[in-house]
């Protein structure tokens, strides 16, 4: 921040002028800098410092903003060892769970690039009992093989917040896909990591939970899940 004082007669009117300046200077950039770190609105990203950057809360797009349905593109090798990326992925990440979500993907955080985080807790309050699933990380991923058999389960979303509906999905599949070191990866999953790695892919050909509902009849609200639903 520069500032530009015009001669004056007193000098001591100068100095004083300029010290006050100098305060009002360090004050707004003390300001902004609390403002970046104790953002208290989480959608415009509350963040905090966590190794080399800032770790953000980052805003998560509802259905019916147009970055959900836009589909995404491949990272580049170039890309996916920038800071940018790198930062884009722990943000993913704290997001996800501040969300108590077991999934996201970076279309869901308005960036259409092709990378999706997962990790299930028994803890996690929205989806409780679920087998574990250490935090994983995929840019790219490509389901290659999948079981013939389906199974319907609940499904819920951080973009369509508020709602539960009946899916089916395949029971067992392999995805393929890199790592965040840019290092190939091949899993394969079955039962919840399955379903959820079949959700966040979803996201990245730009279709929700929604669009694979057999029966409509099977939405219903987060309440009313619980009070009926649920088992």
């Amino acid at each position: 921040m520069q500032f530009q004082i015009k001669s004056m007669k007193r000098s001591g009117q100068a100095v004083f002028l300029s010290s006050w300046l100098c305060k009002v200077a360090l004050s707004t950039c003390f300001d902004r800098e609390m403002f970046a770190l104790q953002n208290e609105s989480k959608g415009l990203g509350e963040s905090w410092k966590k190794g080399e950057w800032i770790v953000s809360l980052l805003k998560i797009t509802r259905l019916g903003h147009p970055a959900i349905r836009r589909g995404t593109e491949p990272v580049s090798t170039e890309e996916l060892h920038s800071q940018k990326i790198q930062r884009l992925i722990d943000d993913m990440v704290e997001t996800m769970r501040d969300a108590h979500g077991v999934g996201i993907a970076a279309p869901q955080v308005h960036v259409p690039k092709q990378i999706i985080v997962i990790e299930v807790s028994p803890e996690n309050p929205r989806y409780p009992n679920q087998e574990p699933v250490p935090l994983t990380v995929l840019l790219n991923p490509t389901i290659t093989d999948h079981a013939e058999t389906t199974e319907e389960g609940w499904e819920g979303c951080l973009s369509v917040p508020d709602l539960r509906g009946l899916v089916p999905r395949w029971t067992k599949l392999s995805v393929s896909g890199l790592d965040r070191r840019g290092q190939a990866v091949q899993l394969d999953a079955e039962g919840f990591f399955a379903r959820v790695i079949q959700h966040e892919v979803d996201h990245l050909n730009g279709k929700v939970f929604l669009d694979r509902l057999p029966d409509l009849k099977t939405l219903t609200h987060l309440r009313e899940y619980e009070q009926f639903w649920k088992s």
